[in-house]
């Protein structure tokens, strides 16, 4: 008969300290969560990240992905477990829920009501416009040009440059990058 190692969680909450909580390995999601909740009691949680070997944040949302967590860990720490090591204790970063209110910081809205003009799927095409060339160095080299806009202006024309956005709070992450 093998002995499954025991597991200790860590949770890292925003604010406060860590708790550690030691865990059999058959835990389901909603179990964390609950035990979160007590860690947190002020913030709905309804998910929690977690590093992988290669330190990138990765978000456990159910029972699967959870069990993936703690397999991945055994799995990372075979060799302490095979020689009779202690673990590390496994460490979380609970996600607290967002309002819409929080996720959308510039107010923008989709109108998604059809016009009375908008049954037609053909684009008309653009009039009285002027295409501007891109500014170029002597070079040749293409500049960016610095617009000191504010962000109505800048969303309405449809072009941001890299350094027209400042990165105010991480939202998520995903196997896409990372959410500002």
């Amino acid at each position: 008969m093998t002995l499954s190692p025991s597991l200790v969680i860590r949770i890292i909450p925003d604010h406060g300290s860590a708790v550690d909580w030691t865990v059999q390995p058959g835990i389901s999601f909603r179990d964390v969560l609950e035990a979160v909740a007590q860690v947190m009691p002020s913030g709905t949680i309804t998910s929690f990240d977690y590093e992988d070997e290669d330190k990138d944040r990765i978000t456990v949302r159910s029972d699967e992905e959870l069990q993936t967590m703690i397999h991945g860990f055994f799995w990372l720490n075979s060799e302490k477990i095979n020689q009779g090591c202690a673990l590390e204790p496994l460490v979380i970063y609970p996600r607290a829920g967002r309002s819409s209110r929080k996720r959308n910081i510039c107010g923008l809205t989709v109108n998604t009501r059809p016009t009375p003009g908008s049954i037609n799927t053909a684009m008309p095409a653009p009039t009285n416009t002027t295409i501007q060339p891109p500014q170029t160095t002597a070079s040749g080299v293409p500049t960016a040009k610095k617009d000191t806009s504010n962000i109505s202006s800048i969303l309405s024309r449809g072009q941001v440059n890299p350094d027209q956005i400042q990165h105010l709070e991480i939202l998520g992450y995903g196997n896409g990058g990372t959410v500002y």
